[in-house]
């Protein structure tokens, strides 16, 4: 029995290409084989749709001619996927329809409810004598009207004074 030794010294530029040509065949190889699996698994799960979906049906009248059993399952596993794919987004777009209406039947009752809520409010604080914004509004300018007019009192006065101090 003879026992290898691993290297520690870095390998020669050649080798090394060689080595990352073998590793990149590798991965391509491996990629392929996984490609293939996945693609064997597809018609693997097609034939047993195939299969469920031609259950209590004869299997000739399902049978193209020429054509064998394994491939028949496929093609009828894809024609059950398809219609099993329409049926499903039939439901998902009456679902969404349906989801809409009713977001748009809470937006109009959130309103209502709004609409309701102020009114309540607004008559409670008159309950209480708190006046309404109108109302706030039409005391600040008639506040503001006041204070013009004493402003114009006090100017007019004012001359008034001065001239009697200065006699």
């Amino acid at each position: 029995m003879t026992k290898k030794t691993i290297s520690t010294e870095p390998a020669a530029t050649g080798t090394a290409r060689t080595r990352k040509g073998i590793a990149r065949s590798a991965i391509d190889t491996s990629e392929n084989i996984a490609n293939l699996l996945l693609e064997k698994n597809r018609e693997l799960w097609l034939a047993g749709l195939g299969a469920l979906g031609s259950i209590g049906r004869s299997t000739t009248a399902t049978a193209a001619p020429g054509l064998p059993s394994f491939e028949n399952l496929v093609s009828a596993g894809r024609s059950l996927e398809e219609r099993s794919r329409s049926l499903v987004d039939d439901s998902t777009e009456a679902a969404q329809r349906s989801v809409k209406t009713l977001a748009l039947r809470v937006d109009e009752q959130l309103g209502q409810f709004e609409g309701v809520f102020d009114r309540r409010v607004c008559d409670a604080l008159a309950r209480l004598g708190i006046p309404h914004r109108a109302e706030l509004s039409a005391l600040l300018m008639r506040i503001e009207a006041l204070e013009t007019e004493v402003r114009e009192l006090r100017a007019t006065k004012q001359p008034a004074r001065r001239g009697s101090a200065n006699s």
